[in-house]
């Protein structure tokens, strides 16, 4: 636990001079390791589960990465992501062997595949943290938003069942802000709570994360998508100040306070989301590709790919020294959530959380 808390803080403070010093940076703390593309669900805010034909890494390149990684930056937080990465068949080894070599671990899931018959194989893996994509407290509409009957009382049950042969995994509920959920954010907070997620997050419907993946720029052309259009903007601000009241007084709402004010800016228009000075997402974060491609952000090119290089080469090497320089002046509106700065408090309350599990 100790190691983990020294590694975090020492990269972050070398990480904030790290342009300006032109000092070598350090290894990223947040890996995002998409493993398939694959999706056994047919959301309306993503593209991804639209075929397309990428041929993944297989288990053995995998868990080469995770060695590389091990041995390079042992205390980062890898975020299993897909597609869906339970639809992969080994990925309960893939995942066994990151918490086996020390990683805290994350994975992001529609839940279709947590049903009474899997779950305990899944706890067996050691994982840390279970995020659940549940968009509404209506099963209704989360339902018609995945096309999936019945999928909502699945994660519900799910849920129930963990926290009655677990209390170490964290499990998050990160509902999509869009038109049809926005009346009841603060229900939600309530109901998560009732229901047995130890946390929630929050996420602004953003561009649809796919193989045609929408450049940000001025068109900011998702905002057309129907969903983003709320009606009532001004209970769009009541329910997100009542959600920053309930963040104050200690409910497990891990959005930042800021990043919610800007979410009433966003929703008016993307375009007037005040830029950041400086973005330092190539300092902190990795992105693997299912195809093995590496990035520094998501609408940004790949700076290499694993098959050619090792991941510590790709890290340092001069492409993504080229890539940082660029996102470090960076001045388009983002509300990107990996870039998301914590209060003091919310980073003692992550470290308390995750502590319990190291």
């Amino acid at each position: 636990m100790l190691k983990h808390a020294i590694s975090a803080l020492k990269k972050e403070l070398l990480n904030k001079c790290a342009m300006s010093s032109k000092k070598r940076v350090q290894p990223p703390q947040i890996i995002s390791f998409a493993v398939t593309e694959r999706c056994n669900a047919r959301c309306t805010t993503c593209d991804l589960w639209k075929p397309c034909e990428k041929e993944e890494l297989s288990a053995r390149e995998c868990l080469s990465l995770l060695s590389q990684l091990r041995a390079w930056s042992p205390y980062s937080v890898i975020n299993f992501t897909g597609g869906e990465p339970f639809v992969r068949s080994d990925f309960s080894e893939i995942l066994t062997r990151a918490n086996n070599l020390g990683f805290y671990t994350t994975a992001i899931t529609n839940g279709i595949v947590f049903d009474a018959k899997h779950i305990d194989s899944i706890l067996a893996t050691g994982v840390n943290y279970l995020n659940f994509s549940i968009n509404s407290i209506d099963p209704d509409i989360h339902d018609s938003y995945k096309g999936i009957k019945g999928l909502h009382a699945r994660i519900v049950e799910a849920t129930k069942y963990i926290r009655s042969r677990n209390n170490r995994v964290r499990i998050c509920y990160s509902p999509v802000i869009t038109r049809d959920n926005y009346k009841t954010l603060n229900d939600f907070v309530l109901w998560a709570r009732e229901t047995g997620a130890d946390i929630v997050d929050f996420i602004p419907i953003l561009s649809s994360f796919g193989h045609n993946v929408r450049v940000v720029g001025p068109a900011f052309a998702w905002a057309q998508d129907p969903l983003f259009k709320i009606e009532d903007l001004k209970e769009l601000d009541r329910q997100i100040d009542l959600l920053i009241h309930k963040k104050k007084i200690g409910f497990p709402i891990v959005t930042p306070i800021y990043y919610l004010e800007k979410m009433k800016l966003y929703y008016r228009d993307p375009a007037s989301v005040p830029p950041r000075k400086h973005c330092y997402i190539g300092l902190k974060n990795m992105y693997i590709l299912s195809n093995g491609d590496v990035k520094l952000c998501y609408y940004f090119p790949a700076i290499g790919n694993v098959r050619a290089q090792s991941l510590k080469e790709i890290w340092f090497g001069k492409t993504a020294q080229a890539q940082r320089q660029e996102l470090f002046r960076c001045s388009r509106p983002c509300i990107c959530s990996a870039l998301r700065e914590y209060a003091l408090r919310d980073k003692i309350s992550i470290f308390l959380m995750r502590a319990r599990l190291l």
